[in-house]
């Protein structure tokens, strides 16, 4: 009982050192918190200016982000507005162990819906004008965002550098919009 008591031990401490990441054949300093040398990472910039303050602002803002995804889910619903409707398959067991035999009336049944009369045309119209809302939340919302910002460093006028640097965010959070929609995007730039 001795014996399996400590192998049990043993291992369920081998486990606890795995799951923490720690290994045996490092020494005792090093796994108690010895400074580690730290990796090389890209180099933060010494100062700030107001182009990379913005530049930062719409790489981290979750609105922005919020509405990236709004437009990859608009995108999404266009895309399944665009295909018919799956197969549906079914199967029905019924008095099963009765007197017309062990296996009862079994009954599988496959149904296709058709979709006539131009509603599938008209389903992927919708779906795109809702691509096209998202599309525009973002770029209000990103245009709303950033005069506030200037504001805040007491300039009067928004510089072309970051306007410039605005529109070319917006041209690449949504890869796949001029594919799917051209006007849609000289709408919303």
């Amino acid at each position: 009982m001795d014996a399996r008591w400590c192998r049990w031990a043993l291992g369920a401490l081998g486990v606890l050192f795995i799951h923490a990441g720690l290994s045996v054949a490092q020494p005792l300093v090093t796994r108690l918190g010895s400074p580690q040398p730290a990796a090389p990472g890209p180099a933060v910039p010494r100062t700030w200016t107001l182009h990379d303050l913005i530049d930062l602002g719409l790489r981290q803002n979750p609105a922005l982000a919020q509405a990236g995804f709004d437009i990859q889910a608009a995108q999404g619903k266009a895309r399944q507005a665009g295909l018919y409707p799956n197969p549906t398959l079914s199967f029905s067991a019924d008095e099963l162990g009765d007197r017309t035999g062990p296996g009862g009336i079994l009954t599988p049944a496959v149904s296709q819906e058709i979709v006539l009369g131009g509603k599938l045309k008209l389903s992927r119209a919708v779906a795109q004008r809702e691509v096209d809302q998202a599309t525009l939340a973002l770029a209000t919302g990103a245009g709303r965002e950033d005069p506030e910002r200037h504001r805040r460093f007491g300039l009067h006028a928004a510089k072309p550098e970051s306007v410039k640097r605005l529109a070319r965010w917006r041209e690449c959070a949504v890869p796949d919009l001029q594919s799917q929609s051209g006007e849609c995007a000289h709408r919303a730039g």
